[in-house]
C-alpha cells in the first residue's frame, strides 16, 4: 500500500513496517490507460481516508506522479526514486513503461533508463507544443502548438500533418492519430503519414476522445450525437442520442424548472 503522511509518501508491504520513498506527495500511480482506477471513501472511527485500487500488483519499478510539482518519479527496485521529469505540462508514457515524452515548456523530451535516473534527449526544441499525444511504442508522436497546427515527430524529424486542428485522438497502438479540423471534418493520419479525410459535413460538431484506450468520435448534427468507435479507417456507430440542453439536464436529474439564469446569479 502507497500512502501519504504530513506531506511524506510511504510504502508498505503485507502491513509490515512502512518506508518513506519521498518527501513529496506522489499522489498518483501511472499505469495504462485501459486499466480501471476505482476510488472509494473508508471511514472509520478514526476519521475517512481517500482509497484508490490502481490494479498494479506492485509499485516498485513504476511511474509516480506528483501534483504539486507536475514531477514524474521512478521508484526503483531498492525503493529509492529517481526524478525523471519535472514541471511536466502533458506526457505520454510507453506501454512497456520503458520510455515516456512530455512537453518541457516549449520543448517536447523523451526521457529512456528510468533505473539511471533517466537519459533525456529534445525531441523538438521550441515546438511550442499545448497538447501532445503519443502511444504504443512512442514511435509516432504527435503534437498541436498554439497556433493549432497538428505534427508528427519520428525519430528526429517533426512533419507538419494539419492545420486549425480542434481535436485529437489516438488508436491505442499509436498507428493511428484521428483528428478533427475546425469542428467539422474528421481526418486520419498513419504512421505520421500525410492526413487524409474520413467525414465531412456542413453544420455538424465533431470530437474525439479515448475512453480507457478506446478511440471514439462524436458527430453532433441537428441535435443529434452519434458516437462512433473507430477502428482503423473504419467508424463502427456506438450508440445515437438528442442532445440536452443544461437547463434539460438540470431538471432531468433534480427536477428544477428554473432557467439556467438563476443559477448563474
Amino acid at each position: 500500500m502507497l500512502f501519504l503522511y504530513e506531506g511524506k509518501t510511504y510504502l508498505t508491504v503485507k502491513a509490515g513496517e512502512k518506508k518513506k520513498i519521498s518527501a513529496d506527495e506522489l499522489n498518483a500511480v501511472i499505469v495504462r490507460s485501459d486499466m480501471l482506477v476505482k476510488s472509494d471513501m473508508s471511514r472509520s472511527d478514526k476519521g475517512t481516508v481517500l482509497v484508490t485500487y490502481t490494479g498494479a500488483d506492485t509499485f516498485k519499478e513504476k511511474l509516480l506522479y506528483c501534483t504539486t510539482g507536475r514531477d514524474i518519479v521512478y521508484l526503483k527496485d531498492d525503493l529509492e526514486t529517481e526524478r525523471l521529469a519535472s514541471d511536466t505540462k502533458q506526457y505520454a508514457v510507453a506501454d512497456d513503461k520503458a520510455s515516456l515524452v512530455y512537453i518541457d515548456g516549449a520543448d517536447i523530451v523523451k526521457v529512456t533508463d528510468f533505473t539511471n535516473g533517466g537519459v533525456k534527449t529534445d525531441l523538438k526544441e521550441d515546438a511550442e507544443a499545448s497538447e501532445l499525444y503519443a502511444a504504443g511504442d512512442l514511435k509516432y508522436v504527435y503534437y498541436v502548438n498554439k497556433d493549432e497546427e497538428l505534427f508528427c515527430i519520428k525519430g528526429k524529424k517533426a512533419k507538419k500533418i494539419a492545420d486549425d486542428v480542434s481535436s485529437v485522438v489516438l488508436s491505442a497502438d499509436g498507428s493511428y492519430c484521428y483528428y478533427v479540423v475546425d469542428d467539422e471534418k474528421l481526418c486520419y493520419s498513419k504512421n505520421g503519414k500525410k492526413g487524409k479525410e474520413l467525414l465531412e459535413k456542413d453544420e455538424v460538431m465533431i470530437s474525439c476522445k479515448s475512453i480507457y484506450g478506446v478511440s471514439t468520435v462524436s458527430v453532433t448534427e441537428a441535435g443529434t450525437v452519434t458516437e462512433y468507435r473507430m477502428d482503423g479507417k473504419k467508424m463502427e456507430p456506438v450508440r445515437s442520442y438528442e442532445e440536452k440542453s443544461i437547463e434539460e439536464l438540470l431538471k432531468e436529474k433534480y427536477g428544477l424548472d428554473e432557467p439556467l439564469d438563476y443559477f448563474l446569479n
